[in-house]
């Protein structure tokens, strides 16, 4: 059975990613994964409220009916969803000076007993070329942070 490729219209509606108006969508999250203690104690330690978290073994809230599903691993995550045009490396080091630089102490000492990831996803709709560039002094942040990059770039213009 062969199915029909769908059309760059069709890619976004079922992404969700059909904006209409052409502003691309920008996400960064900094996450912690399989540690073996309470997420609100990174929220404690880092002063931040996280976008997301999870405990191993727990349910994972899902629509109703739907069968149940429990957590695989312990995670926190820290995300900005932007809707903007701008470079998503001028949203990146935004990221780095107001998030990551007033706490690398506190992240570098989380990192040492969780997997610890920097997401950068741009669902591009319009603009330029997406521009992306990781200095070497963010790479030194990473690298103390013992951080793992997830790049993502999708394009979705017409």
């Amino acid at each position: 059975m062969q199915l029909p490729q769908l059309s760059r219209a069709e890619l976004k509606n079922l992404l969700g990613k059909d904006n209409g108006d052409g502003v691309n969508v920008n996400r960064i999250m900094l996450s912690f994964m399989d540690f073996d203690y309470d997420p609100d104690l990174i929220s404690q330690q880092l002063d931040l409220q996280p976008t997301g978290t999870g405990v191993a073994g727990e349910p994972i809230p899902g629509p109703p009916g739907a069968p149940q599903q429990l957590q695989d691993f312990t995670f926190w995550k820290y995300e900005w969803y932007v809707r903007t045009n701008d470079f998503i490396g001028d949203l990146l080091d935004a990221f780095m000076k107001e998030v990551i630089l007033p706490r690398l102490d506190e992240l570098e000492a989380i990192s040492v007993n969780a997997e610890t990831t920097l997401s950068i996803t741009q669902y591009y709709h319009d603009g330029n070329n997406p521009n992306l560039h990781l200095t070497r002094d963010t790479l030194k942040v990473l690298q103390r942070m013992n951080a793992a990059i997830d790049l993502d770039i999708y394009c979705l213009a017409e």
